[in-house]
């Protein structure tokens, strides 16, 4: 019988899906971009296969993308108190960059419909720039509803995958919540907490070996 994990939790360990509530902080900044890619509050996606050398990152940080899905739904990233929205006039990709220190960090991805009536398939990336090995590590990726919108049983019924073991960032305490119409959910929050090691990766994104 399949454990209710989160497709792709990628790192070290087994980091249990659980439906819990969730707190909102009292106080919302925004979330600082940087990167090649963005000017002022916005940036633009990155091609997949870019491998080309980040600038400017912060002396002793670390570089995440967060990647949302095609089409019409909302997300709000909330990271440590600070906030990102995805640009809703548009249907493509959309993507945040930032820098990041060694430690525990709280990530709050919420997401909704683009016509709540009718559910959502949502999706999103989040993926660290390895800076020695000029490479983008899987740190966590997830999907939900791509068939006939996402449901709280297809939520149980994920699976967590190892996708990419030579990055030096893990996902934990992963728990949702959400709001339903029958089956359906029309809102779905994720919380968890971004682990980021002190260790500098060095091999390349997909390595099979152990991390180090």
């Amino acid at each position: 019988m399949r454990t209710p994990c989160l497709l792709a939790v990628l790192g070290w360990g087994c980091a249990t899906l659980t439906h819990g509530p969730t707190e909102t902080p009292t106080a919302v900044l925004l979330l600082a971009l940087t990167s090649p890619h963005c000017a002022a509050s916005s940036c633009s996606c990155r091609a997949r296969d870019d491998d080309e050398a980040e600038i400017g990152i912060a002396s002793g940080g670390k570089r995440f993308e967060f990647r949302t899905g095609r089409g019409g739904e909302h997300y709000d990233l909330l990271l440590d108190g600070h906030a990102w929205r995805r640009n809703q006039e548009t249907a493509a990709e959309s993507c945040a960059y930032f820098d990041l220190l060694p430690g525990r960090h709280t990530v709050r991805v919420q997401m909704t419909g683009a016509d709540p009536s009718s559910g959502m398939a949502v999706q999103f990336q989040l993926r660290e720039y390895g800076a020695r090995a000029l490479t983008w590590y899987e740190t966590f990726t997830f999907a939900c509803g791509n068939e006939s919108g996402c449901t709280s049983a297809e939520l149980a019924d994920f699976e967590r995958g190892v996708i990419d073991r030579c990055g030096s960032a893990n996902v934990e305490k992963i728990k949702w919540s959400g709001d339903r119409q029958g089956a359906t959910l029309r809102t779905l929050t994720l919380d968890f907490v971004l682990h980021v090691y002190e260790f500098v990766p060095t091999q390349a994104h997909g390595c099979k070996g152990k991390a180090r």
